[in-house]
């Protein structure tokens, strides 16, 4: 049986939160759940939320770092940051992401390129027009490469309500693979990152909705650290030890 909590239409709408913006401000939980828990969070979501805003995808992930794995490790200026490309499915356009982390608010930036233009980002000189120029600059400024691909299935459900939009994801088979060049492209098989858990994440502007926080209560949700950056390296044995 779904958990029971308070009416969800005081913070929230059934209806999906509009396109992602050039720029995103925002906070998030992330809680590493077992198969049975998760399928509960999915119900109440999906009551919560209505089901019109569920939203199936494969998601590919292309995680860019240092030849000295900075961004992994946390080392100097990029302690704080992830550069990584995102594809839903096959899709010809994909989207240049830039993650920043300072105390507890993320911001997320991002920018729109077809495909066939991602190898761009591996010469010197861009004409001054192409949109990922800026993220470009962060690739040649910090000697960034391409380092994995991670896939993994997602279900998300968000509405747009008096706190702001509300976000909430569940992650299942993450797979990741080494040496992937510019091509996000989806991994068919592997090892499972997650073990046969789920990773759900909850993403809102400033204060967790009453709703959610009540859900938590409710199942006592314990939030966890997962990185699927670090998690497929650490399986690959390019980093030494996962950390959070």
């Amino acid at each position: 049986m779904s958990p029971t909590v308070p009416d969800p239409s005081s913070t929230t709408a059934s209806h999906l939160v509009a396109p992602r913006p050039l720029e995103e401000r925002f906070h998030e939980l992330k809680f590493v759940l077992d198969p049975e828990p998760a399928a509960r969070v999915e119900a109440w979501a999906a009551s919560a939320f209505g089901a019109a805003s569920r939203r199936v995808c494969a998601t590919t992930f292309l995680f860019l770092d240092t030849p000295g794995l900075d961004v992994a490790r946390r080392i100097g200026d990029l302690r704080r940051e992830r550069f990584r490309v995102r594809r839903e499915g096959e899709s010809p356009s994909v989207l240049l992401e830039r993650k920043t982390k300072r105390g507890d608010e993320t911001r997320l930036r991002s920018t729109a390129v077809d495909v066939r233009d991602l190898p761009r980002l591996a010469t010197p000189d861009l004409e001054p027009d192409w949109p990922g120029r800026r993220f470009h600059r962060h690739v040649v400024e910090h000697d960034l490469w391409p380092t994995c691909c991670v896939t993994f299935g997602r279900v998300t459900f968000g509405a747009a309500g008096g706190d702001g939009p509300v976000r909430v994801t569940l992650d299942r088979e993450v797979r990741g693979e080494m040496g992937a060049g510019w091509a996000p492209r989806p991994i068919p098989s592997g090892a499972d990152l997650l073990e046969g858990r789920v990773l759900v994440e909850v993403r809102f502007p400033e204060v967790l909705p009453a709703a959610v926080r009540a859900l938590v209560a409710e199942m006592r949700l314990a939030p966890a650290s997962f990185s699927k950056y670090r998690r497929a390296l650490v399986a690959a044995g390019a980093l030494e030890r996962d950390r959070p």
